[in-house]
């Protein structure tokens, strides 16, 4: 079973790549624009800003260095790729790293053009005071999927049209099609702030500052 995984990770993957995002996991602040360094190209106000709160939650993102435990049980195959704080594999690590760079195609056909592994940040507001904003990295799940894994079902494209809570996706609709399964799970506090990462005004999540 190991030796089958290793090798569908080493058809899946070639080795080498080069990313935007810093090796060492932190996000540089210097005299370097933000959309410059992530991007590779200038961005709007808004989008500026939202890729500054994303790159700030960077520990959490799945693109720090400090956390490298495996999970109990966890294939051989999986040791040489970093883990998050529950122990699951960093994926966005992995490519961002240049660890894996998986191929958009199994039969050699040119792949269509990316937007942007940090491109297109997305607002979903919540209705909880407690519970901060959402912020979906477009591109990051454009990178790993095709538009129809997620247009028209179980998202519809046009914004504000799609109304879920999160005991939908941790029934395994909508976000909970991946999460849970191939990617990290919703339902564990642990992760909240994975995805609820835009507070509201002098409100704290009630889960904490930090997961525990």
């Amino acid at each position: 079973m190991e030796r089958k995984l290793l090798l569908l990770m080493l058809l899946l993957s070639c080795f080498s790549g080069a990313f935007a995002a810093p090796n060492d996991g932190s996000a540089s602040t210097g005299s370097t624009d933000i959309c410059m360094e992530f991007l590779g190209r200038d961005c709007d106000a808004e989008q500026r800003r939202l890729l500054q709160e994303y790159v700030g939650n960077i520990d959490i993102q799945s693109l720090s260095n400090k956390l490298q435990q495996d999970f109990a049980g966890a294939p051989r195959a999986f040791t040489a790729l970093p883990k998050d704080h529950a122990g699951f594999v960093n994926w966005n690590k992995s490519v961002t790293d240049g660890i894996i760079r998986p191929l958009g195609t199994l039969n050699g056909k040119p792949e269509e053009e990316n937007e942007g592994y940090f491109a297109n940040m997305m607002v979903f507001n919540t209705k909880v005071p407690e519970i901060p904003n959402v912020l979906f990295p477009h591109g990051m799940h454009t990178y790993w999927l095709s538009c129809e894994s997620c247009h028209p079902k179980p998202f519809k494209k046009k914004r504000g049209s799609n109304d879920f809570t999160m005991g939908d996706i941790i029934r395994g609709e909508f976000c909970g099609k991946c999460h849970g399964k191939v990617s990290f799970p919703p339902g564990t506090f642990k992760n909240c702030n994975r995805c609820h990462i835009l507070r509201k005004e002098g409100k704290t999540p009630f889960w904490g500052d930090t997961p525990k």
